[in-house]
């Protein structure tokens, strides 16, 4: 299977609106990899820096993994939300999924 079609993720919500300080922001989607189970879905709020993996011990090769978290907003500014997949083989998404949200003062 060509690299581009490996360990898929997406993200279903898109964050929509604005959010303030102290929100709760949720986040959900599904992540697969024909053939070899997903053994961890991976968040980065810094375009890909640094990556925070939440593990998937109880997946196999014949199941998409259903992922979600919710982060709390800190401070304002506008942020982007890159997610990929990390397969049992050690292949990473070749494009992670993005999505974007702005959050402003608090209410």
């Amino acid at each position: 299977m060509p690299d581009e079609q490996r360990a898929k993720v997406s993200i279903l919500n898109r964050a929509e609106g604005e959010f303030a300080v102290g929100d709760q922001i949720a986040f959900e989607g599904y992540a697969d990899d024909c053939g070899v189970a997903i053994a961890a879905v991976e968040f980065s709020l810094d375009g890909g820096e640094t990556w925070t993996a939440c593990e998937t011990p109880e997946t196999n090769a014949q199941k998409w993994v259903y992922w979600n978290f919710a982060i709390e907003a800190k401070q304002e500014g506008f942020f982007k939300l890159d997610v990929r997949a990390r397969a049992a083989d050690g292949t990473v998404s070749p494009l992670a999924s993005s999505v974007t949200f702005t959050v402003g003062k608090a209410l």
